[in-house]
């Protein structure tokens, strides 16, 4: 995915607004008296400090105070939370101080793998729990723009999924946050995943956790850790096992055959995102976090031809579903629907390769439904194989593969493999290719039948970075990003397409161009 300063300022706006809408509208008045017979002082910030585990204590490496004063050091920071459009409470918003009042706690925690962790407790006033256990248990999804975000612009849409799954204490919400942005047609896109959320009540005291990596299962093997202590001096209920309902399931990312580090966190996190906002039944959403071209049902479709992706529900219950993996696809199949998403891929451009999702398996002939999408060649080792691409000097020594394309172009009936092939070269957008392989040849030593587009200066005279493949009516199709010469950080300014046919002696021919500007 391209450095875009926008998109990482929303990650970091998802990531410190303040403690969700649920307890957004809740004015957090303090009992005036501890609960009797209890040591610990109720009203001491410190002495409740004290009840979170220390850093070095098990999973948690280090450990940072949230004071309660805004800052942008890693620490807790105050603000001003408005819920977005659709929660219980969204007319209300209110300042919430964690850990700067009395009968307040927070801490921010730093784990191995790695997380950021932020926890904050607060006690309630008597009369506020119930309204508080309800919007826990009535609260439902929530999609809209917050009315108080200061620093993000209006086109940004916050969308928290609501989530099912066991958890603890005596009431709880959770819940996967993602935002997107309003393009100039007002249609979603580049949705971004953002944290999760657990709001958990036990008695009359609230706690909220936020984990910036969006995992719940991260939150559910560090929750009974941080709370051990409030349970047995002070009487709490927050390991109690209970079950968070009302909402979605979750994606399965125990993928069958999968070989360790091929599903990254970028990756991970895209598929937890595509798979909420298909649960909510947001199709238009759900799109902008698929590749273009999609393989949908029969046919390549261009993301610019279609609304939403159909069956959104359908979708989410099928990534519920456990994958397996075969030669660099995996696959989600669940009665008559399937999804394939691609691990051949080591790009910058998208966080997940979509390749197909077909809703209707036994009314296509299409073979993405089958065991193996990609053929053989799908699990070839391609970092080994393309490790020439990048060696010449100043061409740097990471090769990214943005998209690959497993189809029979050769007419043999074996799935040919190609490839877009870049180099890292930091800062700059590398230079870039397109290969063919040759779907017969082994595995371990892919046959490389031509090099498509090497040395093409492209429209802008600035150079290509080949980013998708499709074949379309029996052609090659080629879309590829270009920059302006007066763009020191070769930022994309334009896309262009280019088809190739196939000719009677194998190899292929440019058949045209194609060039519009990026929007």
């Amino acid at each position: 995915m391209p450095d875009d300063p926008r998109l990482r300022r929303r990650l970091l706006v998802l990531g410190s607004v303040g403690a969700i809408a649920l307890a957004a509208g809740i004015l957090l008045n303090r009992s005036p008296e501890p609960p009797a017979g209890r040591s610990i002082d109720i009203h001491s910030t410190e002495a409740l400090a004290k009840l979170l585990p220390q850093a070095g204590e098990g999973p948690f490496q280090s450990r940072t105070e949230a004071d309660g004063s805004a800052t942008d050091n890693g620490q807790l920071l105050v603000s001003d939370v408005a819920a977005p459009e659709g929660c219980p409470i969204d007319a209300i918003a209110e300042e919430i101080v964690w850990g700067g009042d009395a009968g307040t706690v927070a801490a921010q925690y730093s784990l191995p793998n790695p997380a950021q962790v932020l926890v904050g407790v607060a006690r309630l006033d008597r009369r506020e729990v119930q309204p508080v256990r309800d919007a826990l248990r009535s609260g439902g999804h929530c999609t809209g723009q917050p009315a108080r975000y200061g620093i993000v612009d209006d086109e940004d849409v916050d969308v928290w999924t609501k989530v099912s799954r066991p958890w603890f204490g005596e009431e709880s919400a959770l819940y996967r946050t993602a935002s997107y942005r309003l393009d100039a047609d007002q249609r979603p896109a580049d949705l971004v995943p953002g944290p999760a959320w657990t709001f958990t009540l036990s008695g009359q005291w609230l706690v909220a956790m936020r984990v910036d990596d969006g995992s719940l299962e991260t939150a559910a093997s560090i929750h009974p850790q941080l709370f051990a202590r409030w349970d047995s001096e002070l009487g709490t209920a927050f390991l109690r096992p209970a079950e968070s309902g009302g909402g979605c399931g979750s994606v399965d990312l125990d993928v069958e055959d999968l070989p360790a580090e091929r599903l990254g966190d970028s990756a991970t996190r895209a598929l937890i995102g595509l798979h909420d906002v298909a649960c909510q039944g947001r199709g238009d959403v759900a799109l902008t976090a698929v590749s273009d071209p999609l393989f949908l049902d029969d046919r390549v479709v261009g993301r610019d031809f279609l609304s939403e992706i159909p069956d959104s529900p359908t979708l989410a219950a099928l990534l519920e579903t456990r994958a397996v993996h075969r030669n660099g696809a995996i696959i989600y199949r669940n009665g008559d629907s399937a999804a394939v998403f691609s691990t051949v891929h080591d790009g910058s451009w998208a966080w997940i390769a979509w390749s197909a999702y077909v809703r209707h398996c036994s009314a296509t002939a299409t073979e993405i439904c089958g065991p193996d999408p990609n053929g053989p060649l799908g699990g070839a080792d391609w970092q080994a194989v393309l490790a020439d691409a990048c060696s010449p000097v100043d061409q740097g020594d990471a090769v990214l593969i943005d998209h690959s394309l497993f189809h029979d172009v050769t007419g043999d009936g074996r799935k040919d493999a190609l490839l877009t092939v870049a180099c890292d070269l930091g800062n700059t957008i590398g230079i870039g290719e397109v290969r063919v392989y040759d779907g017969a040849s082994d595995p371990r030593n892919p046959r490389l039948l031509q090099v498509l587009l090497r040395g093409d200066q492209g429209e802008l005279g600035t150079g290509l970075r080949p980013d998708l493949l499709a074949v379309i009516d029996g052609e090659l199709w080629i879309a590829s990003l270009t920059w302006r010469d007066d763009d020191a950080w070769k930022r994309p300014s334009v896309r262009q397409v280019d088809r190739f046919r196939r000719l009677p002696n194998g190899a292929f021919q440019h058949a045209g161009r194609s060039v519009e500007p990026v929007r």
